[in-house]
């Protein structure tokens, strides 16, 4: 009886996936793979009605709504929410829900069409939403924090390749959103060069390869429900595009996966094609992520089961094998393709690709800041800039009317050349006191940055010690987080409507710390003069075209190569 009713759910759901897709919708991506395949793709399901912001709402009430007719949340398991129910505060969660970028909008700059995309704007509890932020998505190892019953959690990444905070969503729905991100990194390949996240360094892969590899894992373990047909199908009548993906369970494995050298065909699609081989033995291990590396960066890929044989491909060369560890030296823009055989059972292919360093010539004299990425670099007495990246804006001067004045300023590579602390140039803030008790001086007024009121502003102080002129420092997403002590529900963030900078409980642009250039922290030492890169001891690049001639560069604690020598930094 079970597999008879699981074999008519399965038939009653691929007829219903089969009957929305427009005849020869995606005809054009036929016989291709690998990275010819997401630019068919892309060019498939790229043109798109824009709904709107507030027109997501309209969207929902065809594509999120439960059987029960209240709100589809996959954040929260414990919620109940009518369609109207998204006014209001969040509290805590049960509040109200709202409309959630599962893709952070600071990753792309709140720019359009992405901002109101149903396919990655779905309804979430805003609580849980708030204390998400904008982590990239991962699997946690030690929650900091876990919605109702356990549903979601935040906490530090477990997965190999990424060090920071993370966002795990529950099992039930990892599948839905790693296929929503092969969706964003496919719909919008023109535009994923300048996102930041987990997004970026170009067209293809188009993801980070840390999250890819827990992307593509999630995707395999929770595969395509009823629910995302549906709600494909749904977005199809809003946006008059689909999410390929949901359409055709497995095809990540085409573009991404051990699949790429398989041709695509729509028509005779089978999900059978998905790997399945529990018998394979392990992928082969490369020493380093993709990425941005020095000229002549050596890489290993390893083989991890013991008597397999390594099958590779080197810019779409011929295959290579090997039973031994393979030593490349990177010198120009390089893809390798990589997986093992044993006892004629295939593992999944492993593709890492590598481009060279850029020559753009490095920012030159002095007022320069570069970008602050950790706690590790607040140091009480440098100074620093509180920027808005997304829309190029620095704090300024303190307004009449409590809050922060703002002017433009050029960000190249991390770095900003600016004069500061004069008329239409952003104000220096030197910062003071210690963790979770930071004060924020203005040298021009002489005055510390406070929040007097419960309200959208910011006030000057002269006392240091008061809780409303301390606040609190962290870091999540790639963006600072500057709460303050006496209102930590209120942090600074940049608002584009009126061109200020002042404290808001939710919503607006976030802000990240520009540090002065040079700060303590690197052994002196004698350099050549001309511009140098920082790189990691992978051959990973940390800084660009950075003046030797300076003796620090604002660095964690840790090992570099700074100009081809050895630094560490204590």
């Amino acid at each position: 009886m079970k597999k008879t009713f699981l074999f008519a759910l399965l038939l009653s759901m691929a007829t219903t996936l089969l009957a929305q897709i427009p005849n020869g919708y995606y005809n054009a991506a036929s016989g291709k793979s690998g990275k010819e395949l997401k630019t068919a793709l892309f060019k498939i399901i790229g043109p798109h009605t824009d709904v709107g912001y507030s027109g997501l709402f309209t969207v929902y009430q065809k594509s999120d709504i439960r059987p029960d007719g209240k709100i589809w949340d996959m954040y929260s398991g414990t919620t109940n929410y009518s369609i109207n129910d998204h006014n209001g505060g969040y509290s805590k969660e049960g509040d109200m829900y709202n409309r959630e970028h599962s893709v952070p909008q600071s990753w792309f700059k709140k720019a359009s069409p992405m901002k109101s995309d149903a396919f990655h704007v779905v309804p979430t509890d805003g609580y849980v939403n708030n204390r998400r932020g904008s982590f990239p998505f991962g699997n946690v190892s030690t929650p900091t924090y876990t919605s109702n019953g356990g549903f979601s959690k935040v906490g530090s990444c477990a997965n190999p390749g990424y060090s920071g905070t993370v966002f795990e969503p529950n099992d039930e729905y990892k599948g839905d959103f790693a296929r929503i991100y092969f969706y964003m990194a496919t719909c919008y390949e023109n535009r994923i060069g300048s996102w930041g996240g987990v997004f970026g360094k170009g067209t293809y892969p188009g993801i980070a390869q840390w999250e890819l590899d827990v992307l593509m894992k999630w995707a395999k373990e929770d595969p395509v429900s009823k629910k995302e047909i549906d709600r494909n199908n749904a977005v199809y009548t809003f946006q008059h595009n689909r999410n390929p993906y949901v359409d055709f369970p497995g095809l990540e494995q085409y573009v991404w996966g051990e699949k790429m050298g398989t041709n695509f065909d729509p028509a005779n699609y089978n999900e059978s094609t998905m790997p399945s081989d529990t018998n394979a033995p392990a992928a082969p291990i490369f020493s380093l992520a993709s990425g941005e590396v020095a000229a002549n960066t050596v890489v290993t890929i390893s083989i991890p089961t013991a008597g397999s044989t390594l099958v590779y491909t080197i810019n779409g060369g011929s295959e290579q094998t090997t039973t031994s560890t393979v030593t490349l030296t990177i010198t120009q823009a390089t893809t390798v393709s990589a997986y093992t055989v044993k006892d004629e059972h295939k593992s999944n292919t492993i593709t890492r690709s590598w481009t060279i360093e850029s020559t753009t010539p490095p920012p030159t004299g002095e007022n320069l800041w570069v970008r602050v990425n950790s706690a590790s670099q607040l140091k009480a007495g440098s100074r620093y800039l509180i920027v808005c990246e997304g829309e190029s804006r620095a704090m300024s001067a303190q307004s009449s009317r409590d809050y922060r004045t703002e002017t433009n300023i050029s960000i190249v590579d991390g770095t900003i050349q600016t004069e500061v602390n004069a008329s239409g140039k952003p104000y220096a803030i030197k910062l003071g006191g210690q963790n979770d008790a930071w004060t924020l001086l203005d040298e021009v007024e002489n005055v510390y940055l406070s929040l007097e009121v419960n309200k959208n502003k910011i006030n000057t102080s002269q006392n240091a010690t008061a809780a409303s002129a301390q606040w609190t420092i962290t870091f999540t997403g790639g963006d600072t987080r500057i709460a303050n002590v006496g209102n930590n529900r209120r942090e600074i963030r940049y608002n584009s409507s009126f061109s200020r900078f002042s404290t808001y409980t939710q919503g607006q642009h976030p802000i990240t710390l520009y540090v002065e250039s040079p700060t303590t922290g690197v052994n002196t030492m004698s350099l050549n003069t001309n511009s140098v890169n920082v790189y990691d001891t992978t051959g990973r690049l940390i800084l660009r075209n950075v003046n030797p001639a300076q003796t620090n560069f604002n660095l964690p604690a840790g090992i570099y190569i700074i100009g081809g020598r050895k630094i560490i930094v204590r």
